[in-house]
């Protein structure tokens, strides 16, 4: 059951016993700590979450001087910022004051600075101190400045090191993006909260992606790009899904849905013509592109019909699962 990158005395009483199911064949009964106990996501956190380098989102929703996004994976959140010479950069997304967020998921903000609510202090876009008030000059001589991250574009999508700077090691691995991703412009994104385990909701993600297309979940495209993160299209469609985990019964889901109309018969990989053609939600937008307006709700919705479904999780999740935790035999 265990392996040098998971001995056994450092599991969790809940993962012992899932390595002992896995040890037979057939159908995986869970146990029942393996969604509620906080010690499993702890582990989880430091083995899965904070150990890769994680997909944010399409560089095209960052192209002009000034733009900002945040982003949540777990407890931790990431802000990806265009300066005003053009540079691409990506800070934690916390004042080093009190670690207070800078900048919150809709936000809205015309400024070259970076400014933190709690007591003012301000940054450049590059992650310089600018403005702290009520601090001495003595501290200030001491290189504030927001906390950078390592990152890489592939074909215009944005990847993040979120690992600490003693952790990192090495360049990017090779990450992966299709090329059509390169041509694929942003459009609106929303966000839904859950009060379910991640891994309820990971074993969903191809017939929640499906529907937020609009087509059926035998037919679609999609891959997945790190542990929390996955991409899939259809024709001109597709929609980049993140899962934030924020606690062991507490997990936001985040749809970005982009237009990319070289996803089509002409890319590397020709995606299915909508099983039933575009559908329409209850507010009348196209499944495939929502409105600004509609996101929020419709991912709501979605999200919700898809955990209704009571089926099991199979066993193909939980052998994933296992080997993604460290433990390659059981």
């Amino acid at each position: 059951m265990t392996s040098s990158a998971m001995p056994g005395n450092a599991l969790p009483a809940a993962l012992r016993e899932l390595g002992g199911l896995l040890r037979a064949p057939g159908p995986i009964s869970p146990p029942a700590g393996l969604e509620r106990d906080r010690d499993v996501f702890v582990f989880e956190l430091r083995a899965l979450f904070f150990s890769q380098w994680l997909a944010l989102g399409a560089a095209s929703a960052m192209a002009a001087p000034g733009a900002r996004a945040a982003y949540e994976t777990g407890p931790r959140s990431y802000l990806a910022v265009r300066d005003t010479g053009g540079e691409l950069r990506v800070f934690r997304n916390r004042c080093p004051h009190a670690g207070h967020v800078l900048f919150e998921d809709g936000d809205s903000v015309a400024s070259d600075q970076l400014v933190c609510k709690y007591h003012g202090w301000r940054f450049a876009l590059d992650g310089r101190a600018a403005l702290l008030p009520h601090l001495p000059e003595s501290a200030r001589a001491t290189g504030i400045a927001l906390e950078p991250l390592p990152i890489a574009c592939r074909h215009g999508l944005l990847f993040v090191d979120p690992r600490s700077s003693e952790d990192r090691f090495g360049e990017a691995p090779r990450l992966q993006a299709p090329a059509w991703m390169e041509h694929a412009a942003a459009g609106a994104h929303g966000t839904a909260p859950t009060a379910a385990n991640w891994k309820t909701l990971y074993w969903r993600v191809p017939a929640l992606l499906a529907r937020l297309l609009g087509v059926e979940e035998a037919g679609l495209q999609w891959q997945r790009l790190d542990t929390l993160g996955f991409l899939a299209h259809a024709g001109a469609d597709a929609v980049l899904l993140r899962l934030s985990p924020r606690g062991s019964q507490d997990t936001a889901v985040r749809a970005d849905w982009l237009h990319a109309p070289q996803a089509g018969p002409a890319a590397d990989t020709a995606p299915p013509a909508p099983a039933a053609g575009p559908r329409s939600g209850a507010d009348g937008h196209r499944a495939g592109r929502p409105s600004p307006d509609a996101a929020h709700a419709w991912l709501a919705q979605q999200t919700a019909a898809v955990l209704a479904d009571a089926a099991p999780a199979p066993r193909a999740f939980f052998d994933w699962y296992w080997n993604a935790l460290g433990a390659p035999t059981h």
